[in-house]
């Protein structure tokens, strides 16, 4: 049953997320930066991350509904979980809130909690680490703004689509990869 004010066509979108994933790929920026940050920050480097697998793999690391918002791009998701508005236990588990604008991550992680992660995706977080993790909250916001999938928005949000962020980033076909990302959601939907 399709939830009331949730359009069905973007089912297979929201039910593709890897909530889990992006719970752990969020703890490893948290580490990377002494364990506090910024939560748009934190939003924005999920953004990059997720942007750098479509780049360098041809696939997003876990699928979250990106869109263009009022500071800038960035993954729903992502952000309704570190709000306490999605996925919760999935979320609390890996991040806790400190304040209204910071995020922490929690103290009672181990190695095997990080099971979701591959040797690759780690590096591709550490390669987003290094090119912008050292910039202020500002400044990676500015630099996001910048990206050319990115549309001014005042208030609300404008879906940053699979085929749009394809053809920004010179894919061979961005209707294929859309095609295929689709597919992908609707596997990892049908694995739950």
């Amino acid at each position: 049953m399709v939830p009331e004010n949730v359009d069905p066509t973007e089912m297979a979108v929201i039910a593709g997320y890897q909530a889990s994933k992006a719970a752990q790929v969020a703890a490893v920026f948290l580490i990377r930066a002494g364990g506090r940050l910024d939560k748009l920050k934190l939003v924005k480097l999920l953004y990059l991350v997720e942007r750098k697998s479509v780049e360098l793999h041809g696939r997003p690391m876990f699928f979250d509904e990106n869109f263009s918002l009022p500071h800038g791009p960035g993954g729903t998701n992502s952000l309704n979980g570190m709000n306490g508005e999605a996925d919760e236990g999935t979320w609390s588990k890996f991040i806790t809130v400190a304040n209204r604008r910071n995020v922490q991550v929690s103290e009672r992680l181990s190695e095997d909690d990080f099971d979701e992660l591959s040797d690759t995706d780690i590096d591709l977080i550490e390669a987003v680490h290094a090119e912008v993790g050292h910039m202020s909250t500002s400044e990676i916001r500015k630099h996001t703004h910048d990206l050319p999938e990115y549309v001014e928005v005042e208030t609300g949000r404008k879906k940053i689509d699979d085929v749009e962020l394809a053809a920004t980033l010179k894919k061979e076909d961005p209707v294929a990869y859309a095609k295929r990302v689709a597919r992908t959601r609707r596997m990892v939907r049908g694995r739950r």
